[in-house]
């Protein structure tokens, strides 16, 4: 369950406290990656000092390089002010300044990934995975296994595959009797695809001919066989899969991924294959996020081709863009540069090497020199920086050679991968004022198993070289080529500093311990070296004074061994943590996940937040019409008691009035599908209550029961999960003799009483409606009306508060271990959740009344910006709304009440 919990006013003033903000948002495992992050929420960028702490200030160059730490740091308007002392710091901040114990954890530059793939690893997320797979027979049966569960996945999308998996080669047939669906299946790499017949048909493959710089495979008879790599990659699989989802599909692939490399600690990504589909995606993807959480600087992909013009084409795209988007114009998202891939990897023995692999010869690269170096003198010229993959030594020798040759000194060009590098070619990258861009992650021994085979044991002892590198003089900047390979940096930091395993750490072999990195060579070139190689230094990648305050609170040890044991507590980007922004589809899909499964497929969440239009309010203001909103409170399927209330109120559709329902529409009274019929009728507005929640799940599982061959009646009984309402004034006890346990539940008679066409409607409403308010200077409800069932949490966006929360909420109640810090509660509780939202509302400038439902107990409640009307209909009592008016000077909003039966005396 996410926990939303806030720190409240020690005062309780009623003025803007620095003490009144939210203090912790506790994700599940699988939104915080690895390491279990537990991300705070800071809306605004606030001044705070961060004490008791280890501040990374300096990192001493060399394998041998010492750390230097201050004990506390101060953070202003979203930068570094100082870092030093504790009690030098705090003698200079004003007595508001929030305060962060560090209890001795680290603080290090967040983490710069030099070298990933944003929309690639979003995508990526949604793939069946078969890394844990280590036989072709354990593929087949995975991907049946997948298939049978997913029957209505359109296509069947895998990764992971490596070529050490199947050793005697792949083809199509191997995969055909699995599904008729098309399957394909990525290579950890991304230089392969593997895919069944039907995904060779879908392509189209039976009449393209190779591509420029790739290859697909054929048999006997010269017919696509089912493998595509290298230049086929680019040209085909990547484009076609990326046009095959929607834009929207894409910008959420890229959020999700930001979402993950948030909780893994990085505030910043180098992108390196930035196309057309990815950067429309990111582009209007910040549009609706100003503040997205992540700087991007993208390397534009140029797709092989053996025509100039054609390659020119694509430099001159990158130059256009780059105009557009660079440091000056969007220094956080950009276009930085050109990514030109020279040649394959080794495990697939298409990397250029200079002599041949064991088994087979030595395949040509994808880029010849007469067409890179044009390729690199135009890009060059323009002031774009250029990335040259380059894993084996000829493309190495190639790259570099391509760069010495056509580029100017002092731009930060760069070699990528340089798996394979000759001695010489290592010097030359300092010489030349290079970036060696690696990926320690790539050189886990545990994946290098084939090397000695395809490369022979010489060969092996120049893999990864990292030592010669740094002592050559080139930039270091760390990246991990995600989604090829895991991308927790601190894993990435391991392999690097021990060259060991950090994949398989029982794995013994070590790999060419003599070219490893030191402690602080790596961090910084995690950090402020791969910020340094796109020329974003002076902006972030150290804790220096002036510089953005996006660091990482990480509990650790300084040394190497224990890297895999360090566990990164808190990302912060520019002063604040960056949950603010991830909202909708994780949060959405964490809480589906809560649900029962049936539940999350056939009836899954639609709408976190809907905003109402503004145009209900036109016809307030016109000569002939009301335009009121009627917003009532839980009805509970008492159709005769909502039929009352709008008639006391004059309630009249035709003139303008809208009816909005808190929710509780159904559940526990006699005439749900009569509420339902009356609502859709009317053109109602509604939120998702609990009880609406019950329904739905009770509607799904009799659905799964039924599909089952389950016996109907098995749900007939079903004892009642929550528990009875207790303590209801005028409440009439249902059943006063029978033990709650044994209780038949009344969400499977509901269920079976609504139509498909009920419960598609109720499936569809929002957890939260939000409508903006005209603006009138004595209007007492603010600048907007907010509608929930059951509450919020003060502090909190809407868009971060907790699903379940909004549906079930009636209390705060103080945590254990901090009796200041308070969370949601179910329960009626010790605080009320009104009280403490008033008392925010009074500290902000815009503010706003939330009207809600669900708190029977408490009947109406009517605070400054809140209103509470579950004023317990179904318990005999009353059903309420709130009937608000807008006239051209002002808004009025009255509070009207019906009398209801006892709903055991209605018919």
């Amino acid at each position: 369950m996410i926990v939303l919990i806030y720190r409240k006013c020690p005062a309780k003033c009623n003025v803007k406290c620095s003490e009144f903000s939210p203090l912790k948002i506790g994700l599940p495992l699988w939104i915080s990656g690895r390491n279990g992050v537990q991300t705070d929420l800071d809306n605004m960028a606030q001044d705070a000092i961060f004490f008791n702490g280890r501040v990374l200030t300096k990192a001493g160059p060399g394998l041998h390089g010492e750390p230097v730490f201050a004990d506390s740091m101060l953070v202003k308007n979203g930068s570094i002010a100082a870092t030093g002392k504790f009690e030098d710091i705090i003698a200079e901040c004003s007595s508001e300044v929030q305060r962060h114990d560090l209890k001795q954890q680290t603080v290090l530059p967040s983490f710069i990934d030099g070298h990933m793939h944003l929309l690639l690893l979003g995508q990526s997320l949604r793939k069946l995975d078969l890394r844990p797979c280590k036989s072709l027979d354990e593929i087949r049966s995975t991907i049946k296994e997948y298939a049978v569960a997913n029957p209505d996945v359109p296509t069947i999308l895998c990764k992971g595959w490596m070529h050490s998996m199947t050793p005697g080669g792949v083809n199509a047939a191997m995969l055909d009797d699995l599904d008729p669906r098309p399957i394909f299946i990525d290579a950890s790499s991304l230089h392969s695809c593997w895919m069944n017949s039907s995904a060779l048909k879908q392509l189209g493959a039976e009449t393209m001919s190779d591509p420029p710089g790739g290859s697909i495979h054929r048999d006997a008879e010269g017919k696509p066989s089912g493998v595509m790599d290298e230049g086929a990659m680019m040209s085909v699989i990547w484009p076609f899969q990326a046009v095959s989802s929607s834009k929207e599909e894409r910008m959420e692939s890229i959020l999700q991924a930001i979402h993950e490399y948030n909780a893994a600690g990085y505030t910043g990504v180098i992108e390196m294959a930035m196309d057309e589909e990815a950067w429309d995606s990111l582009l209007t993807l910040r549009s609706q996020h100003p503040d997205l959480p992540m700087r991007v600087s993208a390397y534009w992909l140029i797709k092989p081709t053996a025509n100039h013009e054609e390659n020119s084409k694509q430099v001159r795209r990158a130059i256009e863009l780059s105009g557009q988007y660079n440091s000056t114009t969007s220094p956080d998202v950009r276009i930085v540069g050109i990514k030109i891939i020279c040649d394959g990897i080794i495990d697939a023995c298409t990397a250029f090497l200079s002599q041949p692999y064991a088994p087979v010869g030595s395949p040509p690269p994808i880029w010849e020199a007469e067409h890179l170096d044009p390729v690199v003198a135009q890009a060059d010229n323009a002031g774009l920086q250029i990335a040259l993959h380059a894993i084996g030594d000829g493309a190495i020798k190639l790259a570099i050679d391509a760069i010495e040759k056509h580029a100017t000194p002092g731009r930060r060009h760069r070699i990528e991968h340089l798996e394979l590098a000759s001695p010489e070619d290592a010097k030359r990258l300092g010489e030349l004022g290079l970036t060696a861009s690696i990926q320690p992650v790539h050189a886990d021994p545990s994946i290098l198993t084939e090397w000695p085979r395809l490369l022979g044991e010489d060969r092996c002892e120049r893999a990864f070289a990292y030592r010669e590198f740094a002592d050559a003089g080139a930039l270091m900047a760390i990246g991990s080529d995600s989604p090829t390979s895991p991308w927790a940096p601190m894993d990435n930091l391991y392999v690097a500093t021990t060259r060991k395993s950090s994949r398989n750490p029982q794995y013994t072999k070590i790999v060419n311990e003599k070219f490893r990195l030191g402690m602080c060579e790596s961090v910084v070139a995690a950090t402020g070296g791969a910020a340094r190689s796109v020329f974003a230094d002076e902006r972030t990648g150290t804790l220096e004074v002036g510089k953005l305050a996006d660091f990482v609170v990480v509990d650790m040890k300084w040394e190497a061994d224990a890297l895999l044991e360090a566990k990164i507590n808190e990302t912060w980007f520019a002063g604040r943590k960056p949950l603010h922004l991830t909202t909708l589809t994780l949060i959405l899909d964490f809480f589906n996940l809560k649900m029962s499964k049936k539940v999350a497929e056939v009836f899954p969440i639609a709408s976190f937040i809907s905003d109402l239009p503004v145009d209900l309010f036109q016809s307030a203001s016109s000569d002939n019409g009301s335009g009121r909103l009627v917003i009532v409170g839980d009805v509970h399927g008492m159709r005769g008691s909502l039929e009352a209330l709008l008639q006391k109120v004059s309630f009249d559709k035709e003139n303008g009035d809208h009816l909005i329902l808190v929710g509780d529409l159904v559940n526990k009274g006699p005439d749900s599908p009569g509420v339902l019929d009356l609502a859709i009728k009317l053109g109602a507005s509604a939120v998702r209550g609990n009880h609406d929640n019950a329904v739905l799940n009770a509607a799904a599982e009799i659905k799964d029961a039924k599909e089952n061959s389950s016996p109907e009646n098995n749900l007939s009984g079903v004892p009642v999960p929550e528990k009875p309402e207790a303590n209801i004034p005028g409440a009439t006890v249902l059943n006063p003799d029978v033990p709650e346990h044994t209780t038949p539940s009344p969400k499977y008679n509901t269920a079976r009483s609504l139509s498909s066409s009920h419960l598609k409607w109720l499936a569809e409403l929002p957890l939260i409606l939000r409508i903006k308010l005209p603006h009138r200077p004595s209007s007492s409800l603010g600048d907007s009306l907010i509608v929930v069932h059951a509450g919020l949490t003060p502090g909190v966006p809407l868009e971060n508060q907790d699903p379940h929360a909004v549906m079930h909420m009636r209390s705060l109640v103080h945590t254990p271990d901090d009796e200041d810090s308070l969370k949601p509660a179910e329960v009626p509780g010790e605080e009320s959740w009104v009280r403490e939202w008033d008392q925010w509302q009074d500290s902000l400038t815009s503010k706003s009344t939330v009207v809600f439902g669900h708190d029977a107990k408490r009947r109406l409640q009517l605070g400054r910006y809140s209103i509470g009307l579950d004023s317990g209909c179904l318990y005999g009592n009353q059903l309420s709304a709130v009937v608000i008016a807008v006239s051209e000077s002002r808004i009025e909003h009255d509070v009207v009440s019906v009398e209801c039966a006892d709903p055991h005396l209605v018919a």
